[in-house]
């Protein structure tokens, strides 16, 4: 059974196991937002062979890592504050995103713009 963090209103540690994966113990996943959020244990988040399940993650206070399956940052953010409250958490980004025109960084062409 799924709830949204909307319906729960406050949300306590046992409302965000709602779902347990059977083939993976330490999974669990729950709804907030209109965004699908899995939340992976610590001892699971350092194996050697884990792929990060979606896009955007925040690391809790408790060690456990919430990821959040959206393709837009702000999405992600909005389910966060609504997991953990305005402001705490800011998500992070678990994989290299497609930047604009293909570039990761820019630079001056003279070495006059690089003057404070």
């Amino acid at each position: 059974m799924e709830r949204s963090a909307r319906e729960i209103g406050t949300l306590s540690m046992q409302d965000l196991k709602v779902q347990q994966d059977p083939q993976v113990q330490q999974v669990s996943d729950m709804i907030a937002a209109g965004v699908r959020i899995t939340i992976v244990k610590y001892e699971q988040f350092v194996d050697i062979e884990f792929e990060p399940p979606a896009t955007f993650f925040t690391r809790s206070a408790m060690g456990d890592y919430y990821f959040y399956h959206s393709r837009e940052r702000a999405k992600a953010q909005a389910a966060c504050d609504d997991v953990f409250g305005k402001g705490r958490y800011t998500v992070n980004a678990s994989k290299i995103q497609k930047g604009k025109g293909g570039l990761t960084c820019t630079g001056t062409q003279t070495r006059k713009g690089q003057r404070k």
